[in-house]
């Protein structure tokens, strides 16, 4: 196959253009003037070279390793960085067999071209179009029949018109693959006798009888000898003849041969661990020897083997004492067990009594008399008997030692060289002392010393458990008095039957039921304020009971006086020790106040952003005002004038215009009503962010562009439930707050070539939906970066307003579950983030809506049948009351009056098929009406459709959360005539 391939690289040299042949030649001589290696001169010629003939954008050679699962970007151009291509110096690509296959690593010796590298393929792909790669050409260096490494040369166009010179590309990468081996071997050579000279293990090589012909620094700083010392010496003077004597013997054929010694290094023996290798292929070394200092194994295993023995000392200590919870039996078990095992004169166990007593429960190896003078002492005192005066006393956490120190020498014969007291504690608690005597003449070892610590933690957890019971039932009433005085309603329900199993005090200061009246309810839940927060808690119970946490809610709660009170709850699961769901635990906090001080909040910051916002509805809507009224100035001479069907067909014309312009303004006023007020749970169809971001530029126009020039561009967005519908509040306050950035600058924009800009976009990343607004002006320090949604927080970028714009707007998008991100530049302007999850629109929820929401929501279509009856319209807007009979005059028998007495008298004389009754009439509102009239008939009642012309302010309306309650249908004017009578006609066949 080699020879082969070099037939063929001759064949196709002879055939190649002057040019062609001139870069061959090019690179034979840079190869020769580099003994033959491949390297970084090399390539910069022969790249320079093929430049001149080929064309291409990027060069690579790729090396795979042994492996096949990675690539060595062995030299590249252009390279990464502004510094020039360095050979050897690139970075290791890690792909999959099936990509590698798609992209580099073909079958043998096979050239690869792509001539259309898509932007939508592999990820290598995708990485190559991104950095502006159109085609490439890869063609393999093959060396002794083996593909070695792959020339790559890459394109900004399509078509890889580098392959037009293949012959010229598979000629010098026949030329380059041995220089390229050989660089390969050179490095690793280097690379290999730097890791042994710098290997923190010690290296020797022998020849065949067994004399040192090489040895790195760290053999020679273990055999505390030099080079010259060392070199020419058998191993057997050096190591011992334990060593010499391993290299005759059998060897495994896994392993080589291991000894352990001990050295003598600057006068100290020094244990090291010696295995042997053989060294095959090699003539001039046949073994090597490895050495490594075992000290720290050694001593790792030394203390090892004390752990071990500690931990079965413990286990037997705690084996004795095991079972037995009287005090006093199991501490005399712990005293035998102690004194029979270990290796000391004596042992005492004090338990604690009052606050700073200790009484002696068990005693071994001391005399009586030692026993009545210890039968109870002070701690203090009991420290005094050891640091009597000559000896050597230490403390530390709490331990106190003593060296040279006689307690009864009556008993004890002689004086014992140590004694340790070890307190008994539990949780910080003092629970007693223990007290360690050791035997004459002995040592106290840090070992020891560790042992007696951790039999101090073993009976000290026995002497807890004994006294566990009472302290449990002292704790548990302090608990309960402790979580009573909590601020926080606590309450726990069985995740079963739904019944209240536990609530604090809390209830009566919050709600004024006392716990026996809140769990004498059918659980807490009795106490929510109406059928809609039923259901609402429900779902979070049921999610709770299958283990699920929730995040602060708020729920309207009722006070036992009848009040309405907000409470922000949190519902989470209690877990057994088998992680089945015990019980269902909720808090709960009033937050009632909180939420009117946060709306008169945001109406203070809308007062103060009504001014910005008049502009942009004024021009908004006065435009359609205009041209309705010059429309109806037309229209009136058209009909004063007319002269025939011209102008006839000219004033139908000019009404179909005034239509559309009252549509506008019903679109804008529709639209304006997102940045006053939107009840909750008002919001069942699907919104579009990009029409509620387009309102909010229009609505501030005039205030931005008197300062910057504005760019909008909106992405396609997906629809999204409807209570983002109350993010526009958030995003005028955002062009406001980037208008007020621009005019605090006081200067041209930081580019003289640029005006000041401000930029509003939306897209789709990660996921989520993001709307960012941006802006030239002043920025913001980063120091006060993490304050700026603080309320009445001012930066320097917003000398106007409030204080209460980016803590209205970051408030508003976090009660959507969104997330405003901030990044800004001093001196360059700052850009924001709105940043909302894509959650599926309401209408693909289950239903949380009130019944006047769904009906709100649902779409109203004529039922195309005449249905005869009798329509009763009630509006104080009389033009408007005479436009809707009008439109139900064909089909109805109407009658419509203009304020609440007239109608109640016309309700109480007949019966009606629907009633039209708007919300707000000058002497009574629509829901007293309804309620009067369902007093005495139910079943007309049931007729009613309320319409609205929109409740504007960020207060609370009543009057619109009456009609909500009563469940009837609200329809919101302006609205369409077809919309109104198919409305009249659903309800007006509707079954009593």
């Amino acid at each position: 196959m080699e020879e082969r391939s070099e037939h063929e690289g001759g064949s196709e040299a002879a055939q190649l253009a002057p040019r062609e042949r001139e870069v061959l030649e090019e690179a034979s001589r840079a190869l020769a003037e580099h003994d033959g290696h491949l390297s970084d001169g090399v390539l910069q010629r022969v790249r320079a070279a093929l430049e001149r003939v080929v064309p291409f954008e990027r060069m690579a050679i790729h090396v795979e390793d042994e492996g096949g699962q990675t690539f060595w970007v062995l030299w590249r151009y252009p390279p990464p960085t502004t510094s020039p291509p360095t050979f050897g110096t690139g970075v290791h690509i890690r792909r999959s067999d099936a990509e590698l296959t798609r992209s580099t690593r073909r079958a043998p010796h096979e050239v690869h071209v792509a001539e259309d590298v898509p932007a939508d393929g592999t990820p290598t792909e995708q990485a190559l179009h991104r950095v502006g790669v159109r085609s490439l050409i890869v063609v393999p260096l093959t060396h002794r029949g083996q593909d070695v490494a792959w020339l790559t040369l890459a394109h900004h166009v399509r078509g890889a018109p580098s392959q037009a010179a293949l012959p010229l590309l598979r000629a010098l990468t026949t030329l380059l693959a041995p220089g390229l081996v050989l660089a390969i071997e050179l490095a690793r050579g280097k690379l290999f006798a730097t890791l042994v000279a710098d290997s923190p293990d010690g290296m020797l090589v022998l020849d065949r009888v067994g004399t040192v012909v090489e040895a790195n620094r760290t053999a020679l700083r273990l055999l505390g000898a030099e080079r010259a010392a060392v070199l020419g010496r058998p191993v057997g003077d050096l190591l011992g003849a334990e060593v010499a004597a391993a290299l005759s013997a059998p060897w495994s054929e896994e392993a080589g041969q291991a000894v352990h010694l001990a050295i003598e290094e600057r006068g100290e023996r020094v244990a090291i661990d010696v295995v042997l290798a053989r060294v095959d292929g090699s003539t001039e070394a046949a073994f090597q020897v490895h050495l490594r200092d075992a000290r720290e194994r050694r001593a790792a295993e030394e203390t090892a083997a004390r752990r071990v023995a500690h931990l079965a000392f413990l286990r037997g200590l705690s084996e004795a004492m095991a079972g037995d919870l009287r005090l006093h039996t199991a501490l005399e078990s712990a005293a035998t067990f102690c004194m029979t095992r270990a290796e000391v004169g004596g042992i005492l166990m004090f338990r604690a009594e009052g606050e700073d007593s200790l009484r002696l429960v068990a005693a071994r190896g001391v005399g009586d008399r030692t026993k009545r003078r210890l039968a109870l002492v002070k701690s203090k005192d009991l420290e005094n008997v050891l640091d009597q005066a000559g000896a050597d006393v230490r403390r530390a956490h709490g331990v106190v030692e003593a060296v040279g120190v006689a307690i009864d020498p009556e008993t004890t014969g002689e004086m014992p060289r140590w004694k340790i007291l070890v307190p008994l504690a539990h949780a910080r608690r003092p629970l007693g002392a223990m007290l360690i005597l050791g035997q004459a003449g002995a040592e106290l070892a840090e070992s020891e010393r560790e042992l007696w610590e951790s039999v101090a933690g073993t009976v000290a957890a026995t002497l807890h458990a004994a006294d566990d019971f009472e302290r449990v039932v002292a704790l548990e009433a302090e608990k309960r008095q402790l979580v009573d005085s909590l601020p926080v309603i606590v309450a726990r329900i069985d995740p079963k039957t739904g019944a209240t199993t536990f609530v604090n005090g809390a209830i009566e200061r919050v709600l004024g039921y006392t716990v026996e009246e809140a769990q004498g309810l059918p659980g807490i839940d009795g106490l929510l304020a109406d059928p809609v927060e039923w259901e609402a808690s429900a779902l979070v119970r049921d999610a709770a009971a299958r283990g699920r946490e929730s995040s602060w809610q708020d729920r309207k709660y009722r006070h036992k006086d009848g009040r309405i009170l907000t409470l922000r709850e949190s519902v989470y699961p209690v877990r057994d020790t088998m992680l089945a769901v015990r019980s269902i635990e909720v808090l709960a906090y009033d937050v009632t106040t909180e939420l009117e001080s946060r709306k008169q909040l945001m109406q203070a910051d809308r007062l103060a952003s009504l001014g910005a916002l008049a502009g942009g509805i004024a021009h908004e809507i006065n435009n359609p005002v205009a041209f309705i009224g010059l429309a109806a100035g037309q229209i009136t001479r058209l009909l004063e004038t007319s002269r025939g069907e011209a102008d006839t067909e000219r004033a139908k014309e000019l009404l179909k215009e005034v239509g559309e312009a009252a549509g506008r303004i019903a679109t804008i006023v529709g639209e304006l009503k997102l940045f006053t007020r939107i009840p909750e749970g008002a919001h069942a169809t699907p919104v579009d962010v990009n029409r509620i971001v387009q309102m909010a530029v229009t609505l501030t126009t005039t205030e931005l562009r008197r300062r910057a020039r504005v760019e909008v561009n909106l992405g396609e967005l997906p629809l999204v439930p409807g209570d983002y519908a109350s993010l526009g509040q958030a995003f005028v306050n955002l062009l406001l707050n980037a208008a007020q950035a621009i005019d605090a600058r006081r200067e041209p924009s930081p580019l003289p070539h640029m005006p000041n800009v401000v930029r509003v976009a939306t897209f789709v990343e990660a996921g989520a939906i993001v709307i960012r607004v941006s802006d030239t002006g002043v920025g913001i320090e980063p120091r006060i970066l993490s304050r700026i949604f603080d309320p009445f927080f001012k930066t320097h970028a917003a000398g106007e307003g409030s204080g209460l714009g980016l803590a209205i707007a970051h408030n508003i998008v976090r009660r959507v579950g969104g997330d405003i991100r901030v990044s800004s530049v001093p001196g360059e302007g700052s850009t924001f983030d709105v940043v909302l999850p894509v959650r599926p629109p309401i209408e693909e929820l289950p239903s949380r809506t009130s019944p006047s929401s769904v009906m709100r929501a649902a779409s109203i279509s004529p039922e195309g049948k005449k249905a005869h009856g009798r329509v009763l319209i009630v509006d104080d807007e009389q033009a408007l009351a005479k436009a809707l009979a009008r439109q139900l005059a064909e089909r109805w028998d109407v009658d419509a009056v203009s304020t609440a007495r007239d109608a109640l008298v016309e309700l109480s004389l007949r019966r009606y098929d629907a009633i039209a009754c708007d919300l707000r009439m000058p002497d009574e509102s629509g829901p007293a009406i309804y309620e009067a009239v369902r007093a005495r008939s139910p079943r007309q009642a049931a007729r009613f459709i309320f319409t609205t012309g929109g409740s504007f302010g960020a207060g609370e309306d009543p009057i619109h959360e009456h009609a909500q309650a009563t469940g009837r249908p609200i329809l919101e004017k302006p609205f369409d005539g077809a919309t109104f009578e198919a409305l009249v006609a659903r309800v007006a066949a509707q079954r009593d």
